[in-house]
């Protein structure tokens, strides 16, 4: 099978999302390998799919892209993404049951990854390494996370191997604790940076 991408967006589809998909039924492991991007946006403020997304993600080992937006996905976010080493682009967005911790997977996508999690449920910290050499960008708004920021987002300006953080969003969560100092100016790249409806100081 030839590299390939499938898009389903804008369907009527309903439940969970059929294990096929996602190569755990496939007849062979070079089917599910030939995937390059996976698209199922939803409609804004439709139902769309349900249930929890498929340890199975994890066999589709050349995805780059994956877009899974705007449905009613539950659950945490699958430990399997870490097996996707050549995703560049991930939207589980606006899903608004997705809960649990950002997941360690984050940390080792690849170089320009673009991540958008926001509008779901996820709680806890924002852990210190999620602001890895690889993202470009990150949004994380509208969920309910709880830690003050992350002392590396600003120490990322001192090292100049790591590549520019251009979007950054965290607004409308339950962030604490003090704003880093000269965290703008130290940003020089950053496009867009949002820390609205927080619980932040000076």
């Amino acid at each position: 099978m030839q590299d390939a991408s499938l898009d389903l967006s804008h369907n009527n589809f309903s439940g969970s999302i059929p294990e096929a998909f996602f190569g755990s039924q496939l007849p062979s492991a070079a089917e599910t390998a030939a995937l390059l991007a996976f698209f199922l946006k939803g409609l804004p403020g439709g139902n769309g799919v349900s249930g929890w997304l498929s340890l199975a993600l994890g066999e589709l080992t050349r995805l780059t892209s994956l877009r899974i937006s705007h449905h009613t996905l539950s659950g945490s976010l699958p430990a399997s993404l870490s097996l996707l080493s050549h995703l560049v682009s991930l939207d589980l967005a606006s899903n608004r049951h997705l809960s649990g911790a950002i997941p360690p997977a984050l940390y080792a996508l690849p170089s320009g990854a673009e991540v958008r999690l926001g509008h779901n449920a996820l709680s806890g910290s924002i852990p210190d390494s999620v602001f890895s050499p690889c993202l470009a960008l990150l949004d994380l708004s509208h969920n309910q996370l709880s830690s003050p920021i992350p002392p590396s987002l600003q120490g990322r300006s001192k090292n100049p191997s790591l590549l520019p953080l251009s979007h950054l969003d965290l607004s409308y969560n339950l962030l604490s604790g003090s704003i880093p100092p000269h965290l703008a100016s130290s940003l020089s790249s950053l496009a867009h940076l949002s820390l609205r409806s927080n619980l932040l100081r000076w």
